[in-house]
């Protein structure tokens, strides 16, 4: 199924060739101030899936089968929420960006409400991980505690492959992530990670460590990808820690099992590093880009993605232990809340139990089988 990008009323001409991508076409649609609108091949018409509007107005899908809209936020959030494979995109412009984003949208076209599966957890916490228009991710977070300043997790890539590209629509980067991180109860997050950018070639697994700070990265010594038609992967596990380790101080360490060798310990200061506080541990993996920093709709079929992740030993430490892991997998009472963003894009499945457990995540936007029904 295609989809076309539309001029105003009057004409209806379709701007340029039809897309594949229903994200694409309605991306394309919104770069004027013209009141555009996006149809799908092949319908009668006047078959419009999504259009500008000068009132509310809240287009339903699930994958890419336009569903009908709605005019009240609550009743948008509603249907997000009661069905899978959904989005709820706005046609109405927006004088303010919602959470996390960097600019406001000002012509429309923000997919306010995407439908989520909460593994485990009250959904009012994961507010901590909500980030609208950057497609589909994967948390899991501990509760606030006194107890425990370290995080660590094993990140399993052993058959996990990875293919990046830009969207259809605008040159954006994507970018990979898999990381732990520590919440500090003052808000500030700090984390350690890898990360693959569409961005910078040749493309690389690049170990990092970010403070308290959006542009504060602390970089590690890339790790080689293998590659075979445009798909890469690495063939085996690496180990991440991160640690509050005193009042100014992070302390963090990339152990790689290809290769049997550890970062060793790499401390970075950090003026907002508290020891004694309470903190929120959690790990994370997401396929991001950095569409909403240029008021752009994020492209779910991008042909992106990252499959066949496995998280392991998924540990918390206590200050008291700091050697002895505590299991803190969303089959465990130490996981607060555990959540997938976008199931359209995503999958979760978990085995084992306790210090056992092995979860697996799959982050795709080349629509998979989902877009047959369309």
């Amino acid at each position: 199924m295609k989809f076309y990008a539309m001029s105003n009323d009057t004409t209806r001409i379709p701007i340029r060739d039809p897309f594949s991508s229903l994200f694409t076409a309605i991306n394309i649609a919104t770069r004027d101030k013209d009141n555009r609108s996006c149809v799908r091949e092949g319908s009668v018409a006047g078959n419009i899936v999504w259009q500008k509007s000068d009132t509310p107005k809240y287009y339903c899908y699930q994958s890419q089968q336009y569903k009908g809209f709605v005019v009240a936020d609550a009743e948008a959030k509603e249907w997000a929420k009661n069905n899978e494979n959904s989005h709820v995109i706005t046609g109405h412009k927006h004088t303010e960006g919602p959470p996390l984003t960097i600019e406001p949208i000002t012509y429309g076209a923000y997919p306010i409400y995407e439908n989520a599966k909460h593994i485990k957890g009250d959904a009012s916490f994961l507010e901590l991980g909500l980030e609208r228009n950057r497609g589909a991710y994967f948390y899991n977070f501990t509760d606030f505690s006194f107890d425990h300043n370290k995080v660590s997790a094993i990140f399993d890539l052993s058959d996990a492959t990875f293919k990046l590209m830009n969207s259809q629509a605008v040159a954006r980067p994507f970018n990979i992530y898999m990381f732990v991180g520590i919440r500090g109860y003052s808000s500030h997050t700090y984390e350690a990670g890898l990360t693959l950018s569409s961005e910078i070639l040749p493309f690389q697994l690049n170990p990092y460590i970010k403070p308290a700070g959006a542009d504060k990265y602390v970089k590690v010594n890339p790790l080689a990808l293998s590659s075979y038609d445009g798909i890469y992967s690495y063939g085996d596990s690496i180990r991440i820690t991160l640690e509050v380790a005193e009042d100014g101080v992070l302390r963090a360490e990339f152990y790689d099992y290809k290769t049997r060798t550890s970062s060793g310990n790499i401390k970075v200061k950090d003026d907002t590093v508290v020891f004694d506080q309470s903190h929120c541990c959690f790990f994370g993996i997401s396929l991001v880009s950095y569409n909403e920093a240029y008021g752009d709709l994020f492209d779910c079929r991008s042909g992106c993605y990252a499959k066949n992740i496995k998280i392991k030993e998924s540990f918390i430490y206590d200050k008291l232990a700091p050697q002895e892991g505590i299991s803190f997998a969303p089959n465990t009472s130490f996981s607060k809340c555990s959540h997938l963003y976008n199931t359209d894009c995503s999958s979760y499945a978990s085995i084992g139990s306790s210090t056992e457990t092995v979860e697996t995540v799959n982050i795709f936007y080349d629509g998979s089988s989902k877009d047959k029904v369309c």
